[in-house]
């Protein structure tokens, strides 16, 4: 993932590799995000995102990982820190193509006001398109409180015997 720590941010103010929308369907609109202390108290940033403007919308933070980068027939380790006052209104959200279907592993906040790991790893299909890994961190419908990611961290896992995997050129 580009800037999965969230401590890269452009001279106006948006969050760098990532896209930060508010809305429901296929009508979303760019909302701003907020550069917050990070969960390691070091001089990191964090992200904040709103909650939803009106209670029939969602908030999306997203990122398209780039062709190359998921090699199918390895095992993918994803992890976030999350903080959310609000029990069950963030999820953590990896959505992908196996032929003609969707699949996707998901983690949920558990709305502790705490910093809390959400992480899964999983077998890649031998099957699944490398183009179509999306992760997105969704603020449900009828969230009332901003929540912070940081530190999101997508691996690889070579497994024990197997010469490391080459990302495609």
């Amino acid at each position: 993932l580009y800037n999965g720590s969230f401590e890269t941010w452009s001279t106006d103010g948006n969050i760098a590799s990532w896209i930060l929308s508010e809305g429901v369907d296929n009508d979303f609109l760019a909302v701003p995000a907020r550069k917050v202390p990070g969960a390691a108290n070091d001089n990191t940033s964090a992200i904040e995102i709103p909650a939803p403007k009106t209670e029939d919308k969602l908030v999306v933070l997203a990122q398209t990982i780039q062709p190359g980068k998921i090699v199918p027939k390895h095992k993918l380790y994803l992890s976030a820190l999350a903080k959310s006052p609000e029990k069950e209104k963030l999820h953590m959200v990896l959505n992908y193509k196996v032929g003609q279907n969707t699949e996707t592993a998901r983690r949920v906040c558990q709305g502790t006001g705490q910093w809390e790991k959400l992480e899964t790893s999983f077998w890649v299909p031998a099957e699944a398109d490398p183009k179509s890994f999306r992760l997105q961190f969704l603020m449900q419908k009828g969230a009332k409180q901003p929540a912070q990611i940081d530190d999101v961290r997508l691996q690889m896992m070579v497994p024990k015997g197997t010469p490391a995997a080459k990302p495609a050129p």
